[in-house]
């Protein structure tokens, strides 16, 4: 019920290096937030899935189906975290300082993700507790936040792999 009540935000662009024009295939998203946590639900349509999971593949995320999520509790970019995953179980989660001179080691926050495969899109599900934005002290949060959604769509048909982002 609460997804229902949730805006979608849409309109992802390709990148500026892939002539910033709309996309061919959309993306939605929901933000769910919480007391404790926030949920994402993100939906990639796709009229061929055929080709998509033909390119998909248990290997390094940047050569297939994924999607990144970019988010700055301090609502600047001196300090962000990335979240990438795909449709199989890899997945990464960076934390990067001073707009990302600085990658401390080790980041290591819990967050959940589930995919779903249907005919003609596939979908996913995250959740973030608040504590995964630890290396960010709460005092610096502001009450809004950046956030960035990237989807690399690489189908069979054309080969390459196109870049899509809503920021």
């Amino acid at each position: 019920a609460e997804w229902a009540g949730a805006k979608t935000y849409s309109g992802f662009t390709k990148l500026i290096c892939q002539g910033a024009t709309p996309v061919p295939e959309e993306t939605y998203f929901k933000i769910l937030p919480m007391e404790d946590r926030i949920y994402v639900g993100i939906m990639c349509k796709e009229s061929n899935m055929e080709g998509m999971l033909a390119n998909t593949h248990d290997g390094p995320l940047v050569e297939t189906n994924m999607l990144e999520l970019f988010i700055a509790p301090s609502g600047n970019s001196f300090d962000y975290y990335q979240f990438m995953f795909g449709l199989y179980e890899t997945r990464h989660a960076y934390y990067y300082s001073e707009s990302g001179n600085i990658q401390p080691d080790p980041y290591a926050p819990e967050w959940h993700h589930a995919v779903y495969v249907g005919e003609d899109y596939w979908s996913a599900e995250l959740e973030f507790p608040l504590t995964a934005f630890y290396m960010s002290s709460n005092d610096n949060w502001s009450d809004k936040w950046r956030f960035n959604v990237c989807r690399n769509r690489r189908v069979m048909a054309h080969g390459e792999t196109e870049y899509y982002t809503w920021s």
